[in-house]
């Protein structure tokens, strides 16, 4: 992770780290949006722009501030009941792999909510059908309250 204020040395350091390992992921801080592209051709992996989330974060807080409260909520995990938890699917026992969420039954056993899950390299799928099949190679997010999480890793994974 490069977080250095200045663009110029956050691309040496992206530069350096690809160069270093093909296969780590980077995410480099950036100021300036003409330094994105070279950031992404130097190798970094994801690109934030502080500022720019910052002025997307209070126009938002304009628009929508019960939404907003509610998902900065989600994420503040030290004052927050509720949690969101992404996990591998060939984490569980095996029994599990290849079954539909209906199959599952996620939300009656645990008291999770799936809300999004992504296979391979496809795109992330928001509110998936309960006839959605989750292999290997899928990620599931859950949300819970810590219990319900608690009882989903106690219910499904593989220990």
């Amino acid at each position: 992770m490069c977080c250095l204020p200045d663009d110029s040395d956050n691309l040496f350091v992206v530069l350096s780290a690809r160069q270093m390992n093909s296969k780590m992921l980077i995410i480099s801080r950036a100021s300036n949006e003409n330094s994105v592209s070279k950031l992404e051709f130097a190798g970094a992996d994801h690109i934030v722009m502080p500022d720019k989330i910052g002025g997307g974060y209070m126009a938002s807080l304009l628009v929508s501030p019960d939404l907003i409260h509610f998902v900065g909520q989600l994420s503040n995990f030290e004052i927050s009941k509720t949690h969101l938890e992404e996990l591998s699917i060939s984490e569980l026992s095996q029994n599990y792999i290849n079954k539909s969420i209906k199959d599952l039954q996620i939300r009656e056993k645990t008291g999770c909510t799936v809300i999004g899950c992504k296979s391979g390299d496809l795109d992330y799928v928001i509110n998936p059908t309960s006839d959605t099949v989750l292999t290997a190679s899928t990620k599931l997010l859950l949300l819970g309250q810590k219990s319900q999480i608690q009882n989903f890793n106690n219910l499904f994974l593989d220990n």
